[in-house]
């Protein structure tokens, strides 16, 4: 796959802070003495090295291991979403999707719990994990990534938890108006798209009302992409290819290209007010959108097998053009002949869209503080897929293993000729997934003034969750039979890319393509190809849907040493799970399809400790030990199965089942780390950790036979016990000590290991009902 483009941007930004309201101004006299010079608000021009130093403040001054970036203004953070910011975290990775940051990892595992603010926010799809491509950068403060558990925060993280923190008034000294415009240019889209965003933050103070504020943070992006695609398709075993030789061969190659734009619309709006000292009251709302609209052009080729070109008397390939990789069985080169060829010419595209909404304050005096939030979270996922199929044989093509890219080029000219291309078939796909979140907690906090003790807290957290997709996926392909190209001429077009990975290595160019203009148009497409059947209506054997109610309780106490410069928090959180999965099942004897329920709950204890200890104020060390788990996906949970049949070659036909009696991941966590903070933008740390996670989710395909037709189904299983260690390195620093202009050089460096292992494909049994895990 080649990297979707490189982009060049440009950045016009516009920030006033005005303190006007600041308790800590200077009177008016002290800024400007002489009273005949006009009088100027204080402008405040802050670099990207402040919000360095301020990460390292907050990694400092917490005793769990937490990793942060932060903007001390708005747009800081000069990436397109969440994602592509947090990757500088120490620990974290990313996986890419058209260019950008998606799927997150911390220390190599997706089971993270995303907080928006501290309360769960989440994208509605097959698993709990918000996408974080969703959050445009410039939405947030700052990121802070938990690498240990404390009873406070909420469950569901075995890799860690991530808390994104958006922007309050109250975090202004005065008014801020902060204007972003920037404009992205895709070389390989060849194509410039703008990108706006703006933040309006201010409060006002009286003696009767207190302190009352109120922002607003927008952010409107547009990005082109384009994205190229070549694979060779799986390896089989051929003794037909070089004589007295096997031969593994590719079956197949795969060559894609795909352009698009994709749109981030995002808002959120906060209202704080603090009538007193005692109080801090605030409401939230906030909105995202996320679009990628693309269109795709995929090109097939298939040779004949071995046992295809005996029975059918046809040669598969040109002799002596087979060539292997020197010392190896694994083909090189070769010129097939008499191949088949499908080209697909679809739209593809999808839609986020997640609304939250929250209240809620604290109160605190200095024995004691209350906190509360309440919140609503509702989020929905649209995908939709339709576009021609065009299918050809006795095409000869040169394939080509050796290079950087598999290379695949057409020889004859089949792929060019509108008569030799048939419309075979008309794909059209919708999916929808929706999911909603409502969920309430209080928070107390009773200090000490003296002893081993310096707090103890407890909480009490319930939520309930709904997820579903339903009418699931709706799969309305409908076969074409005796349309050629040639007779909807207006219907193909030759290939007008020719720089497919940008000319590496030889891939065919000119051949005919499907339009993609009434794509969209599920009417006029299906009346334009004499498509006459309805479109089916919802499978009720793909949908599912899961209801979800959490009852969570803590108690910690955080310890300062007394005679000894440690610290820690130490505590226990209960968590109790109730499901109920709803879907549809085949009754194998009858091939009938029934409704299908199952009910479960349980309850984990996860006990955590973390310590630290100050050997200096530069120098500190901290330990914690944990217990963690991450519920299954709700896709792996359906009771449901979704069974696909390819129309053109059965053997392919597959399908996809949950397992509603999968447990939990659980994991038993150990971490240490130690940290030299020389001075405040200068860090050096190095941290290890340990993990016995019980029961990753694994995944095994079996033929499985309905309807009459057989197809190879892909379902979870909890694994064996694996474990998983490694350790990170991190370093930053200013060079303060350099001459002249190179005083203001900094570096940002990180690296992490990772080492695990688990016994494949052995089982664990599923859960029962109503058990207490420790």
């Amino acid at each position: 796959m080649k990297p979707t483009q490189q982009s060049i941007i440009f950045t016009l930004l516009f920030a006033v802070v005005v303190d006007s309201y600041s308790a800590d101004k200077p009177p008016a006299e002290s800024i400007n003495p002489d009273s005949n010079l006009p009088e100027f608000d204080t402008v405040f021009i802050l670099g990207n090295r402040i919000s360095l130093e301020n990460a390292l403040m907050i990694k400092q001054e917490h005793i769990e291991i937490v990793d942060s970036v932060t903007a001390n203004t708005i747009n800081k953070l000069p990436d397109y979403n969440v994602s592509d910011a947090i990757q500088r975290i120490t620990g974290v990775q990313i996986t890419r999707d058209r260019g950008e940051g998606s799927v997150i990892q911390i220390r190599g595992l997706t089971q993270v719990e995303t907080l928006f603010n501290g309360r769960e926010m989440f994208t509605a799809g097959n698993g709990r994990n918000l996408d974080y491509a969703d959050i445009p950068a410039e939405l947030l403060a700052g990121i802070d990534v938990y690498k240990t558990a404390t009873p406070d925060l909420i469950e569901g993280g075995v890799g860690g938890t991530v808390n994104l923190r958006s922007h309050r008034p109250f975090d202004f000294a005065g008014r801020e108006i902060v204007v972003n415009v920037r404009g992205a240019h895709a070389d390989l889209a060849n194509a410039a798209e703008p990108q706006v965003s703006g933040l309006l933050s201010d409060y006002w103070q009286s003696e009767r009302f207190g302190k009352i504020g109120a922002l607003v943070n927008v952010v409107y992006q547009r990005r082109a992409f384009r994205e190229d695609q070549a694979s060779a398709a799986n390896p089989v075993g051929r003794n037909d290819l070089i004589a007295g030789q096997t031969v593994y061969a590719p079956n197949g190659s795969s060559e894609t290209l795909s352009q698009g734009t994709r749109v981030r619309s995002s808002g959120n709006i906060v209202l704080q007010w603090q009538p007193n000292d005692h109080w801090d009251l605030y409401a939230e709302a906030n909105y995202t959108e996320f679009k990628t609209t693309q269109d795709s052009y995929q090109l097939n080729l298939f040779p004949l097998s071995e046992s295809n070109a005996l029975s059918s008397g046809l040669p598969a390939f040109s002799a002596g053009s087979a060539k292997v990789f020197p010392g190896s069985q694994n083909l090189q080169s070769i010129d097939w002949l008499n191949a088949s060829a499908s080209q697909l010419s679809f739209a593809r595209d999808t839609v986020d869209r997640t609304k939250q909404g929250a209240i809620g304050g604290s109160w605190q005096n200095h024995k004691f503080k209350l906190s509360s939030d309440l919140s609503y979270t509702d989020s929905e996922n649209d995908l939709f897929f339709s576009g021609p199929v065009m299918s050809a044989s006795g095409v000869n093509f040169s394939q080509n293993l050796s290079g950087t890219v598999p290379s695949s080029i057409a020889t004859n000219n089949v792929l060019q000729d509108p008569n030799a291309l048939k419309f075979s078939n008309l794909a059209l796909r919708t999916r929808p997934f929706a999911g909603t979140l409502a969920a309430g907690r209080v928070d107390g906090e009773l200090f000490f003034n003296h002893g081993l003790v310096k707090a103890i807290s407890a909480g009490m957290r319930y939520a309930h969750r709904d997820a579903n997709n339903e009418p699931g996926l709706i799969i309305a392909d409908t076969a074409i039979a005796g349309l050629s190209a040639a007779s909807l001429p207006g219907q193909s077009q030759l290939n007008p890319y020719r720089d497919f990975f940008d000319g590496q290595g030889a891939h065919s160019q000119d051949y005919l393509i499907g339009k993609l203009d009434n794509a969209r148009d599920i009417a006029a497409i299906r009346k334009i190809f004499g498509i006459t059947s309805n479109i089916p209506g919802s499978n009720p054997l793909g949908t599912w849907q899961i209801e979800e109610d959490t009852y969570n309780g803590y108690l910690s106490a955080k310890l300062d040493g007394v005679f000894f410069p440690i610290d820690g928090i130490i505590g226990l959180r209960i968590a109790s799970t109730e499901q109920s999965l709803n879907g549809y099942q085949i009754q194998t004897v009858n091939n009938t399809v029934t409704p299908f329920n199952v009910n479960s709950d349980y309850i984990d204890l996860l006990p955590s400790a973390n310590f630290r200890y100050l050997f200096s104020d530069a120098w500190h060390f901290r330990l914690g030990a944990s217990r963690t788990l991450t519920r299954p996906d709700f896709n792996q949970l359906s009771p449901s199965l979704t069974l696909t049949a390819n129309t053109i070659n059965p053997a392919q036909n597959f399908g996809v089942a949950g397992n509603p009696w999968l447990a939990p991941i659980r994991s038993t966590n150990v971490d240490g780390a130690i940290d030299w903070y020389p001075n405040k933008a200068t860090a050096l740390s190095v941290a290890g950790f340990w993990k016995s996670v019980d029961g990753f989710v694994a995944n095994t395909a079996n033929p499985e036979t309905y309807f009459g037709q057989t197809y190879l189904v892909t379902r979870p299983y909890n694994s064996n016990t694996a474990t998983l260690q490694g350790f990170e390195f991190n370093y930053q620093q200013f060079y303060d000590f350099l001459p002249g202009a190179f005083k203001g050089l900094g570096l940002q460096a990180n690296y992490t290991f990772i080492d695990s292992e688990t016994f494949y494909f052995c089982f664990r049994p599923t859960r029962a009902a109503a058990k207490l895990i420790a």
